[in-house]
């Protein structure tokens, strides 16, 4: 079986790639920088190339719900994406094509449905990306994580599955604070690719947090900003008893992060829907900034879900100040045993078959194919 995945989600594509048969011929097409214009490789592609799976990048327009000063260039260069993306799978001609939704799917899904190479879609969301609504009229299954998102494609297509997640031995060793003080963790990430603004907030409230926290931060790598480089000349310039107890980094692979999490006392970040499902896997309390402008208030919706299971605080980026970071993070720690009692509901909303529940229906599409 030869299979192309699309980046662009890469945790539940991990987690697919894990789940597949090893005579199973991987392909994937993804973002080779981290930004468009960067230097920086990557996560994706740095995980294609360490499991030695082929990639081909790929640049096409983010699809744009609304009007704004970049909605032309972006739909300017979806042709282009779409010519991309018909040559990749002329030559590959595989006997599948698997997305996670995310504006690389479009042109992808599209050119696969052209050259008549069946389609399967992963929906992460409680509701629905953009791109996996306009692809799901020619995909041969949706597979779904949660039922809320059911209604939003065909019923015909849609298969429960779950939000694979990869699967990860958390009884390695894996201190990333070799040499530090005893202090709880604090992880802080803003997803997979930063947050600017969770990392203001974190950087201002580093003079009071690192008293009572060893703080592991990843930061992401938006050039415009230089997040990163800013908070590793800061921590230099740090007393060295409280530089020892904070870590920067730009990026965390999906399975690292999840030992990381299992580590952290608490967790303070974005809540994309991945992240999400880690912490829900885990039972971890964390404190979320939804992201305020993300597509149809999902990251909301995603940290209302952990809220309501009673594993999460939510602080909204309108409200949000270093010194209600502090407050909030000390609520928690003060109710943390009613956090810990609520985590066994919490985790049983984490499906852990859904990795090879997907894989079944890429075989059942494939061998439809053939037969």
């Amino acid at each position: 079986m030869k299979i192309l995945l699309i980046g662009g989600h890469l945790t539940p594509a991990l987690a697919v790639i894990d789940a597949l048969p090893e005579k199973a011929e991987i392909i994937f097409v993804g973002r080779k920088s981290s930004f468009e214009g960067s230097k920086e490789k990557s996560l994706e592609y740095q995980e294609m190339l360490k499991r030695g799976i082929k990639f081909y990048p790929l640049q096409t327009g983010r699809l744009q719900r609304h009007l704004s000063r970049g909605f032309v260039p972006a739909l300017l260069k979806v042709p282009k994406g779409l010519d991309q993306a018909r040559k990749i799978l002329s030559f590959e001609r595989p006997d599948v094509v698997v997305g996670f939704g995310g504006y690389l799917s479009l042109p992808v899904g599209l050119a696969a449905t052209l050259l008549r190479i069946p389609l399967v879609l992963h929906e992460q969301t409680f509701q629905a990306g953009l791109a996996n609504k306009m692809l799901s009229r020619f995909a041969k299954k949706v597979c779904i994580s949660w039922e809320s998102s059911s209604t939003y494609f065909p019923k015909k297509k849609v298969v429960l599955t779950g939000n694979p997640l990869p699967v990860v031995s958390l009884k390695k060793d894996n201190d990333n604070f070799k040499g530090a003080s005893n202090l709880p963790i604090l992880l802080v990430t803003g997803g997979s690719s930063g947050s600017h603004a969770v990392n203001i907030l974190i950087e201002s409230a580093l003079p009071v947090l690192l008293q009572e926290w060893r703080v592991f931060h990843q930061t992401g790598d938006a050039h415009e900003y230089e997040d990163f480089s800013r908070l590793v000349t800061y921590r230099a310039s740090m007393d060295p008893q409280l530089a020892k107890n904070y870590e920067v980094v730009k990026f965390v692979n999906p399975d690292q992060m999840e030992m990381l999490m299992s580590k952290a006392k608490i967790v303070v970040g974005r809540s994309g829907i991945n992240t999400v499902s880690q912490l829900l896997r885990l039972g971890k309390p964390s404190l979320l900034i939804p992201l305020p402008n993300g597509q149809s208030g999902e990251q909301l919706l995603n940290a209302q879900a952990m809220q309501k299971k009673g594993m999460a605080s939510i602080l909204l980026q309108k409200d949000a100040t270093s010194e209600k970071v502090i407050q909030m993070l000390d609520e928690i720690v003060n109710k943390y045993d009613l956090f810990i009692n609520n985590a066994s509901s919490a985790k049983e909303m984490i499906r852990e078959d859904a990795a090879s529940k997907i894989v079944a229906e890429i075989e059942y599409v494939v061998k439809e194919k053939t037969s």
